[in-house]
């Protein structure tokens, strides 16, 4: 079951929380964002390693030392 609810009613229904509340949500949102966020960046720096030619060189095999 899906509920459809329009933005203005979904703003009245936050600003009628208490600002503690209000605080809260905000922080869990920002929360899930960046996570979302960093989860998105892992999954591209994968595929970027993936998609790398292979050289042959191994980082050691560059080291003169």
């Amino acid at each position: 079951m899906t509920i459809s609810l329009s933005l203005p009613t979904i703003i009245e229904s936050i600003e009628a929380l208490s600002v503690e509340d209000q605080a809260l949500l905000f922080e869990q949102l920002y929360r899930r964002r960046l996570e979302k966020q960093r989860q998105k960046n892992v999954k591209e720096l994968a595929e970027t390693r993936e998609n790398e030619p292979v050289t042959g060189k191994s980082p050691q095999s560059q080291n003169p030392l």
